[in-house]
């Protein structure tokens, strides 16, 4: 039965240690009995239905977060209108500046990579002030960087409206938030001149009823957002991934005639049947690998899976999934070849815009080593914070996830090139576990690591990063 490669949209840190652990502390969410003084009366029944909406799907880590009012919520799926399944709704119809300061503690314990604010035009219609609203606004600001520095913060100035009253407040709040935006440290996207006509008001081919959006009016704003968030591919991003169809796409080197299509059906021990898959000719030494190479990539997070099978498990055969960044070997996960289909998967990060992923097979037994492989799927993940390191004029050293579960990436970044560098993990009572090092490190080039801890004892280990003259450390957590 031939294999058929199963189309999936990337989903956010597709595995599942990206996620924090599903019991959320209730703390992380407002009360269900808070109220917010200047909420309507439709708005305070409206507000903890949708806290108990976000409670029910919670944020994970590098999520991008739109935080907002009925404009943000009246969106909906705002992953399908960037292709990037990490793009968050967390707009509350009628919300006012107060209601966000008060569900901040989702963004604090989530960390999400970035925050999209849009608010204030419904305190604008309780009389509020905008040195209030805009005082509010850089206070949201301040708390998530105190609570999660790395966190991203963008703050779009509130949109125009067809009431003439209001345009002057309009104006004010948002020439308080430009010039606030360096002091305060936040980005400015500026969303009110898009919308605006000669007279200030929204245009009328934007609004509904004068507030409210339109298709096209969101198509405006997504586009504008496009700058900060650009779309993640989707799907497997592997050509003829299943391997059926020749290997135009493949790179095949190593022991001659090493792969072989079959069409037989797989037995449950797959001895002798791999399906529509490669396999090894029995009684000759293997020595090879296969590999391809996807350019065009944006800068992030991915994922790079596939099938195996052998007719030996545990024997001597050297097995590993490989990826590269240019030419640089980023990530190797060896394993021991299984018995029956088992998916080996690994997560890699791409700098270059492209990368080559597969797997290698060595094996000098000369004894009938028979294996499979099949289902290679390469999936965008989400989006790193690249550029913004290679503007640090530091060494970054992360991880991700933090907490983890067993494994977790570990990515270093220096602003200058060094002869060497060295990346230690080491126990809490000083025990070395692991060293990774780095010969003519270039600069501005983020180096990675997978850190695999499911042989520790540990829950807390610390990372160490040696240069020439720096030494960087940061603390890592597993689940536990």
């Amino acid at each position: 039965m031939k294999n058929k490669v199963t189309l999936i949209s990337f989903f956010l840190l597709g595995f599942s240690v990206f996620c924090r652990s599903q019991s959320v502390p209730d703390s992380v969410y407002p009360p269900s009995d808070l109220v917010i003084s200047y909420h309507t009366e439709w708005t305070k029944t409206h507000y903890p239905v949708r806290i108990q909406e976000f409670k029910n799907n919670p944020l994970k880590q590098n999520d991008i977060v739109f935080f907002g009012n009925s404009l943000t919520e009246n969106a909906g799926d705002w992953s399908l209108r960037f292709n990037a399944a990490n793009v968050r709704n967390r707009g509350i119809a009628g919300d006012v500046t107060e209601g966000v300061l008060a569900r901040l503690g989702e963004i604090y314990y989530f960390k999400p990579a970035s925050v999209f604010i849009e608010i204030g035009i419904n305190d604008l219609f309780a009389s509020k002030t905008p040195e209030f609203i805009a005082g509010n606004i850089c206070e949201m600001v301040r708390r998530i960087y105190h609570n999660t520095p790395e966190t991203k913060v963008y703050v779009q100035t509130i949109l125009p409206t067809s009431n003439q009253y209001l345009v002057a407040d309009i104006k004010a709040t948002n020439d308080i938030l430009r010039d606030s935006a360096s002091a305060s440290g936040y980005t400015l996207v500026e969303l009110h001149d898009l919308f605006a006509d000669a007279s200030d008001l929204i245009k009328t081919e934007y609004t509904t009823d004068g507030v409210h959006l339109t298709a096209a009016g969101y198509e405006v704003w997504v586009n504008e957002e496009k700058k900060y968030i650009p779309s993640m591919p989707s799907g497997n991003l592997l050509k003829n991934a299943s391997l059926n169809f020749g290997t135009d796409f493949w790179d095949i080197s190593g022991t001659a005639y090493m792969f072989k299509t079959i069409d037989w059906s797989p037995t449950a021990s797959v001895l002798r049947s791999f399906g529509n898959n490669y396999w090894q000719w029995p009684d000759i030494a293997v020595n090879g690998s296969i590999t391809q190479t996807v350019s065009g990539l944006q800068d992030g997070n991915y994922n790079f899976s596939c099938q195996f099978a052998g007719a030996k498990p545990g024997s001597k055969a050297y097995s590993a999934l490989i990826a590269k960044d240019g030419n640089a070997v980023e990530t190797i996960k060896e394993f021991t070849m299984p018995a029956t289909w088992t998916k080996i998967e690994m997560p890699i990060v791409v700098t270059g815009g492209q990368c080559t992923v597969g797997f290698s097979i060595h094996d000098t037994t000369n004894s009938e080593f028979w294996f499979a492989a099949s289902d290679f799927n390469l999936y965008a993940l989400t989006p790193t914070s690249i550029p913004e390191l290679n503007n640090t004029p530091s060494i970054s050293l992360i991880n991700y996830p933090n907490p983890f579960n067993n494994e977790t990436t570990l990515c270093f970044q220096l602003p200058n090139s060094e002869k060497n560098a060295r990346l230690e993990i080491i126990s809490l009572n000083g025990t070395l576990i692991k060293r990774f090092a780095e010969y003519n490190v270039s600069a501005d080039r983020l180096y990675s690591y997978t850190f695999n801890a499911k042989e520790y004892a540990d829950r807390i280990f610390i990372v160490r990063l040696v240069t020439s003259d720096k030494v960087m450390t940061r603390k890592i957590v597993r689940k536990g």
